[in-house]
């Protein structure tokens, strides 16, 4: 039941972010996860948001009027799949980089919501993506060695 009220909450996010078109901004704010000191990402065409081969991703909001969420979310997908990398430490830089490229967008607020409620489902839900990643990024480890 908790799935399907998500996917109805995404749903109705996914459709009232459907009737803008966004258009990215220059310098989204957006952090690279892998070195601290490595600058800010700029808008690109990153891998869409949501889980790998997941039925629900196509309601699930790439952006929020002129925010662009896709580095922010590629940059979660490289969290994960960084061998030892710690989940909660993944998520909550999610959170940071959604929230940051909501500056980008003609509703900040609103966007900012948006951001928060995707971290909520993230935290909820991704525990499985997140062991997907560890058990690919140990097998890569593993072949590199052998």
């Amino acid at each position: 039941m908790k799935t399907f009220a998500l996917a109805t909450a995404l749903f109705f996010v996914a459709t009232i972010a459907s009737a803008q078109i966004v258009q990215p901004c220059t310098d989204c704010g957006v952090s690279v996860w892998s070195e601290p000191d490595q600058t800010p990402a700029k808008c690109s065409a990153d891998r869409p948001c949501g889980a790998e081969g997941s039925k629900l991703n196509a309601i699930i909001p790439q952006g929020w009027k002129g925010a662009e969420f896709k580095s922010a979310c590629s940059s979660h997908d490289k969290c994960y799949g960084a061998l030892g990398s710690d989940r909660a430490e993944c998520d909550l830089q999610l959170k940071n980089d959604l929230v940051a490229s909501c500056e980008c967008s003609r509703r900040p607020r609103q966007c900012q919501r948006v951001a928060k409620f995707m971290y909520r489902g993230v935290d909820k839900f991704g525990e499985k993506a997140f062991d997907k990643g560890q058990q690919k990024a140990a097998s890569r480890y593993h072949q590199r060695r052998f």
